[in-house]
């Protein structure tokens, strides 16, 4: 070796003299290397979580995604979404391959399959009313309820309460899709022909041709 060579000198306990924050609550993080003095960012895991949520949240939502199932590139209308703070971000499965795991899931554990069904069961009989017809109509159970119970229990136009185990279903405006109000079986069959105008038409000519032949 050369007069002129010198040994690098390395600081092995530069992280015992730096202090440095978590980036979220603002701790004092504990540095136990040096590789930490650049690395670490947060003293938890729940802070770590919370970083990478905002980190994402300032990313715009790309028109597609990567399913890790089948590794396909499809657009983001081929994912189920979860809401996070006013953004829909996919799933890690497409829906074609997040039906097939759960179909082979259920097929491994059949008593999952009747824990959710009885679940939803008594979740159904519970309510007064088929919340069926209000979840596709984008009502809450709370909402719901404060709905049917405006109306005392009893459908919006016969004024009489459901009979013999039946409940009232939640009527719409197949246009706009607004809900309306709860109806009865019966009143809800009445509307809906009514609202067809040329099935109503062809009705009241039934009915015309029926009686001049009597």
């Amino acid at each position: 070796m050369g007069s002129n060579y010198r040994m690098k000198s390395i600081d092995c306990y530069a992280f015992r003299r730096i202090k440095k924050f978590c980036e979220i609550c603002r701790k004092k993080l504990k540095l136990t290397t040096n590789s930490h003095i650049e690395r670490k960012r947060f003293c938890s895991v729940s802070c770590r979580m919370k970083g990478t949520n905002i980190k994402r949240l300032a990313k715009p939502v790309a028109p597609f995604h990567t399913c890790r199932k089948c590794g396909k590139l499809k657009p983001v209308c081929d994912f189920y979404t979860n809401s996070y703070k006013g953004k829909n971000h996919p799933r890690q499965y497409c829906k074609k391959c997040y039906k097939l795991e759960t179909y082979a899931l259920f097929k491994l554990h059949p008593e999952w399959v009747e824990k959710i069904k009885t679940r939803r069961r008594i979740k159904r009989k519970s309510l007064p009313f088929r919340m069926e017809s209000a979840r596709d109509l984008g009502l809450t159970i709370a909402e719901a309820l404060k709905l049917y119970t405006e109306q005392d229990g009893k459908c919006a136009i016969c004024a009489v309460p459901p009979q013999n185990g039946r409940r009232l279903s939640l009527d719409h405006n197949h246009e706009t899709g607004k809900p309306r109000q709860f109806l009865c079986c019966a009143c809800n069959t009445d509307l809906s022909v009514i609202e067809n105008t040329a099935r109503f038409e062809k009705l009241k000519a039934y009915l015309r041709k029926h009686e001049t032949n009597n």
